[in-house]
């Protein structure tokens, strides 16, 4: 079964898939072992900088302290880069005038055919990596960057369900 819908993005449905992708990416193990390395670096850092200080329990309080400070470094900058996202991807959008107006998308047995005024595409199921849905949007990762969206909201929930189906029955990852 095909599933058709056209849909003109908004720069509201543009920030909810960024931050659909956000989130997708703080759940990846990658990122928690980068954030482990990091800390473990401050650990190091202050390990080394308190060489000086002779007693054993200073010291380890030393370490354990700028352990936390580089969790919280990094909570912030995550905080920070979550709160900013909005206004990144609207001024991205002023500056990208390649997707503007209605986009087509059809998802058949073949795979997904995605058309606006500048560009077509068609991408088989077998060509993508894994699909998420979430609440605003859906995700088709080709790749880890390049992530095909759509709207929640310009398709009824038999057809997210029909989508579904069509992913999972050629074996698409649903993350």
């Amino acid at each position: 079964m095909a599933v058709e819908v056209q849909w003109t993005p908004s720069d509201a449905d543009h920030v909810a898939a960024a931050r659909l992708i956000f989130g997708r990416a703080l759940q990846r193990p990658r990122t928690w072992r980068m954030t482990a390395v990091i800390v473990l670096i401050y650990a190091g850092l202050a390990f080394l900088l308190s060489s000086d200080i002779a007693s054993p329990i200073l010291r380890s309080l030393c370490v354990i302290l700028w352990m936390l400070v580089g969790v919280v470094v990094g909570s912030l900058c995550v905080a920070i880069n979550y709160f900013l996202l909005p206004y990144s991807v609207k001024r991205l959008r002023r500056q990208d005038k390649f997707d503007r107006g209605a986009w087509q998308w059809r998802w058949t047995d073949t795979g997904i055919e995605n058309h606006n005024s500048q560009s077509s595409v068609t991408i088989a199921w077998d060509q993508l990596l894994a699909w998420v849905a979430g609440k605003d949007s859906l995700l088709f990762y080709i790749s880890e960057v390049k992530i095909l969206f759509v709207a929640t909201h310009a398709l009824t929930r038999d057809q997210i369900d029909a989508i579904a189906a069509l992913a999972e029955s050629h074996g698409v990852k649903r993350w």
